[in-house]
């Protein structure tokens, strides 16, 4: 009893203190939000529901947001709409401001589809909070849900957007471009992060590691999950903003999928259960078929970046055909140009060119040049004049002028696909190089677009006007420099400026009313697509089957170029990974794809060469392409082992030839 009159004591003298204690508790720490996943939720009086597609109104249980640098939408407008039996489309916007979105490159997307009644496709929606799932009509099994429940998420900022999704399996393939150890995404983790966004990174092995930022060249966000029936689901989700997506297996055998991106909408395509064939054609349908480049582009092809002069090249030829080596098609690395000028020769060092491309062509072999991104920045350069008098060049939000970066021939400027005059300009370049030496195809390289510093060089700067200072950031310029200075997520936590333009960077608008919105933080990854377009409608002029190569990719590429793995290493574990980097490309709808033979960094050894010849030859595009401080990797270099492996596996490869062109229909 003593001890119980204490305690009362003591706690009637510290009642105030406890009372204020308590008050700070309560006003410091914030009580979990039950919508802070998902706050929307369904405006009944909104919904109408037609066969095939339904529309509705999603409010945000969220008041107005203080922040006017990203402030949250507070409502979106829904649309689902069956494009196919095995299609559904889910598109969620900003019901009250113009958002940019991406529209499909290919001009007749799903021509083969047939639109089924929405109410028998499985799909349902729930209203509070909003979700959505599919159930697989012929299995009555769900396959991807956002239903309470299921770890979904949705969230809508201005520059953060967030939807995850749960699938009723854990095996995922896709999402590129990257190199990874495996076919298979994920397999040595429980949670993996893989950001995709178009950069110049030299093959990166990404293992899915936290916090991401390991992809390299494309930007394909588009995946498959294989059901536990053995059937696949695919998905894209089309956004050409900077994002990260983020993969968590279950202890139940299942995926939570969250996409993180700053900018564009969310428009999700799902196609549905089917043979991982079927769900491809139906996907390629969508952005577009292949287009069929020509057979001898399955032949063998030689390049080296490092041939110094015509006279090499002619010997490396000549060795070849000594050493009974099959040689289809020859090469030009950037050694060819002036000054490492598009559209130029150096006609010193390769003086006679276009005479040694007509030899080629009486022995039934080709020619393929070298493109890259960035134009020479010359007041006196034809290109330059030409783009400047047209508005064809990407713009500074800083001079308000053509923005100029740094790539192989120094300060450069880069065409403005938006503008239909910088076709025009590439057409011109392509026709003068093409006066010169009659190249039989072209590879675009540099075009994710690459930059030797981040965003604008300090040094073109001030070639341009000493003078300039950094302006302050002003609400009311539709292109403010300061605009993306400071981002609430930063996707594989790296700026989006590194290696490449400032996506302050502008683009011309079509639509006054969109200026905003034609940002290269909004288009970055689009420059590829564009540029492999112009590219390919060239041979089209010319009345010859296109033949393009590219680096950097994107989804729809496919109809106009071909791709390559890019700077891979002289090493067995990337001749491995090279297997899986064309299988992800088959997937995206790029058929004819191979990675350098041999590896591009490193000195190879004489038996990773002739193994590498060996599977190489059986690449749907097979090149032997190394880099100009490796030693030289040609297959007569080693001997006749080497010469012996490659000569009996391309030989083999031509003899089945016709049927892998088959293939590429």
């Amino acid at each position: 009893r003593r001890v119980h009159g204490e305690f009362q004591k003591i706690l009637m003298a510290n009642t105030l203190s406890a009372g204020i204690l308590l008050f700070f508790l309560f006003a410091f720490i914030r009580c979990p939000d039950p919508y802070e996943g998902n706050p929307f939720y369904v405006d009944e009086s909104s919904v109408v529901k037609g066969d095939y597609k339904w529309e509705m109104k999603l409010k945000n249980r969220h008041a107005a947001t203080k922040d006017t640098a990203n402030p949250e939408i507070l409502l979106a407008a829904v649309s689902i709409q069956s494009l196919d039996s095995k299609v559904v489309r889910i598109k969620m916007n900003d019901a009250n401001a113009v958002r940019w979105e991406v529209k499909l490159a290919n001009p007749n997307p799903g021509k083969d589809y047939k639109p089924e009644l929405l109410k028998k496709m499985g799909f349902e929606y729930q209203s509070e909070p909003f979700g959505f799932q599919i159930i697989d009509p012929a299995t009555t099994e769900i396959v991807v849900s956002t239903f309470k429940g299921t770890n979904s998420s949705l969230k809508c900022y201005d520059k953060y957007l967030e939807l995850g999704m749960w699938y009723n399996s854990k095996r995922a393939f896709g999402l590129g471009e990257r190199v990874t150890p495996q076919f298979e995404l994920c397999t040595t983790r429980d949670w993996c992060t893989y950001t995709i966004f178009s950069r110049d990174e030299a093959s990166p092995l990404d293992n899915g590691d936290p916090p991401g930022g390991k992809q390299d060249y494309g930007h394909q966000p588009f995946y498959m999950i294989q059901l536990k029936s053995g059937l696949f689901i695919g998905t894209l989700v089309l956004n050409s903003n900077d994002q990260d997506v983020i993969l968590g297996k279950t202890p139940r055998d299942t995926l939570n999928v969250y996409h993180k991106m700053i900018g564009g909408i969310f428009d999700v395509y799902f196609f549905y259960p089917g043979t991982a064939d079927n769900v491809l054609k139906k996907y390629h349908s969508l952005i577009g078929k292949p287009y069929l480049p020509p057979l001898w582009s399955l032949g063998f092809h030689l390049c080296r970046y490092g041939w110094p002069n015509l006279n090499y090249v002619k010997d490396v030829v000549a060795k070849m055909e000594a050493a009974d080596i099959p040689l289809d098609i020859v090469w030009a690395d950037i050694d060819y140009m002036k000054d490492y000028a598009d559209f130029t020769i150096d006609n010193v060092r390769y003086a006679g060119l276009g005479e040694f491309v007509n030899s080629l062509h009486s022995k039934s072999m080709k020619w393929v040049p070298i493109i890259d991104a960035g134009l020479k920045y010359d007041r006196n350069d034809k290109y330059f004049k030409l783009g400047e008098e047209h508005g064809a060049f990407i713009k500074s939000a800083f001079t308000k002028r053509t923005l100029i970066g740094k790539v192989w021939p120094g300060l450069a400027v880069f065409p403005d696909w938006m503008e239909p005059y910088a076709a025009q300009l590439w057409h011109i370049g392509l026709g003068d190089l093409y006066d010169q030496a009659q190249f039989d195809g072209i590879w675009i390289d540099m075009n994710e677009v690459s930059n030797f510093c981040d965003g604008e060089c300090k040094e073109s700067l001030e070639n341009i006007d000493s003078n300039l200072r950094m302006p302050q950031s002003d609400a009311s310029d539709p292109h403010d420099p300061r605009e993306f200075d400071s981002l609430p997520y930063y996707p594989g936590s790296k700026g989006p400026n590194e290696k490449t333009l400032s996506m302050t960077g502008y683009h011309k608008s079509t639509n006054d009313d969109e200026d905003r919105l034609y940002k290269e933080y909004n288009l970055h990854s689009l420059w590829t697509l564009y540029e492999a377009k112009a590219t390919n409608s060239f041979f089209e002029q010319k009345k010859k089957r296109p033949f393009v190569l590219t680096r950097s990719s994107f989804p729809g590429s496919g109809m106009y170029t071909s791709k390559w793995l890019g700077d891979n290493f002289a090493m067995w574990e990337y001749m491995r990974y090279s297997i899986g980097g064309m299988y992800n490309f088959q997937m995206f709808g790029l058929p004819l794809v191979g990675a350098d033979m041999c590896g591009f960094i490193l000195d190879t050894t004489e038996e990773l060469c002739a193994r590498w010849m060996q599977m190489g030859a059986f690449y749907p595009f097979s090149r032997n392409h190394n880099d100009i401080h490796s030693k030289p990797q040609e297959p007569y270099v080693f001997g006749e082992r080497v010469a012996k492996a490659s000569r009996n596996a391309l030989r083999q490869k031509y003899s089945i030839l016709r049927y892998y062109y088959t293939k590429l229909f």
